[in-house]
């Protein structure tokens, strides 16, 4: 690494490693995590994974391939969520693409004034 990029990189690191480890609260178990991201977004996560928790069945929730199914679900959730955001990028794209020929249309049928253009 270049010596003036390791300087640039040493001080975020130190930084963000200089955090102290989170403590999380997960289906009533205590982990100690180690994170970059700010305390509250690592809580507001935790809390998810443990509510998507509890919705699993008693039974389940104790069982060691319960945080498996939740992250699961979770990424199937989030590739749901994905998928629906692209169909929506892709018809606001297209309706904007209407929307831009239609103005075009509109706009190569008058003159600089606003006349209608004669047909020759």
């Amino acid at each position: 690494m270049p010596p003036a990029l390791l300087q640039s990189v040493k001080p975020c690191y130190q930084r963000c490693m200089s955090k102290g480890p989170v403590e999380l609260l997960i289906g009533g178990h205590s982990y100690r995590v180690s994170t970059t991201a700010p305390d509250d977004v690592v809580q507001r996560t935790a809390r998810i994974v443990d509510r998507r928790l509890a919705e699993l069945p008693v039974a389940q929730r104790h069982h060691p391939s319960a945080m498996l199914l939740v992250a699961l679900s979770l990424a199937h959730d989030l590739e749901l969520e994905r998928a629906a955001r692209t169909a929506e990028v892709s018809r606001t794209s297209q309706r904007a693409r209407s929307l831009l020929r239609r103005v075009d249309a509109a706009l190569g049928s008058v003159d600089e004034d606003g006349e209608a253009l004669k047909s020759v």
